[in-house]
């Protein structure tokens, strides 16, 4: 009994822990989204078409995709059987099974907001990037319309916007 009891107190720390755990993963996912918010720039109709300000369009779409997508932290049984049925609603009594799929929900959902996370971080990122290229176009047209004076300049904040958005694809998003 006392084994048991100590068990059960080793349980309950270890899940305060993850619970805590998903507290922290989900705060740093809202804040990655709510930067993510905040890189968001009034687009000239003219430079639409523009490839940083693309990725930051695709950025802000998927960043509310993500937002929306449901999480359902219980995985239907793959059997659907009327003995399958009784076993789980026998077993589903005991204590040990109860503790046993909160752990495993509380993995299910760590794991969940991982990936959100690591998915937001993501596309962070990539939208930081388009962001400093916005920034640098602003800085070398200075309010006037891209001419041939521009152009050197222009194509060389495009070629790093290119390389380093090229370099974070392999660095984080191939994994």
């Amino acid at each position: 009994m006392v084994d048991r009891l100590v068990g059960s107190i080793d349980t309950l720390q270890v899940n305060a822990a993850r619970a805590l755990r998903v507290a922290e993963i989900i705060n740093d996912y809202r804040t990655l989204l709510v930067h993510i918010a905040r890189h968001n720039v009034q687009i000239p109709t003219e430079d639409y078409h523009e490839e940083a300000y693309k990725e930051i369009r695709d950025g802000l779409a998927a960043a509310q995709a993500l937002m929306s997508a449901n999480y359902n932290p219980i995985v239907a049984s793959a059997q659907s059987n009327t003995e399958t049925e009784k076993a789980e609603l026998k077993r589903y009594g005991d204590p040990l099974y109860q503790l046993a799929r909160r752990i495993l929900i509380i993995c299910r959902t760590i794991l969940d907001a991982s990936a959100r996370r690591f998915q937001a971080h993501r596309i962070y990122l990539r939208v930081a990037v388009a962001r400093r290229w916005v920034i640098a176009r602003q800085d070398i047209l200075r309010g006037a319309r891209p001419g041939i004076q521009h152009t050197a300049s222009l194509i060389a904040v495009g070629n790093t916007f290119r390389q380093v958005n090229r370099a974070l694809y392999f660095q984080i998003c191939k994994h």
